[in-house]
């Protein structure tokens, strides 16, 4: 547990995202977000989160997803 005086906006994104893996896939995304498919493709898409591609699947890196959630 991280003492209050030192939890910055990163820290609570890990914390709250700590059961997740370090490499999201689209469902991780959409229940992360609580997004549709559709939304999530299309977020991908539009390049607001980095993501990987491999083969057909979107690998989504989580400290990625964390800076796009942070705004930076």
């Amino acid at each position: 547990c991280i003492p209050m005086e030192v939890l910055t906006m990163e820290n609570m994104y890990d914390q709250m995202l700590i059961d997740y893996p370090e490499v999201l896939s689209v469902d991780h995304l959409m229940e992360m977000l609580v997004i549709c498919r559709k939304t999530a493709y299309k977020k991908l898409g539009e390049g607001k989160i980095p993501f990987m591609k491999v083969g057909t699947l979107y690998k989504i890196p989580k400290a990625g997803l964390i800076e796009c959630l942070m705004g930076r």
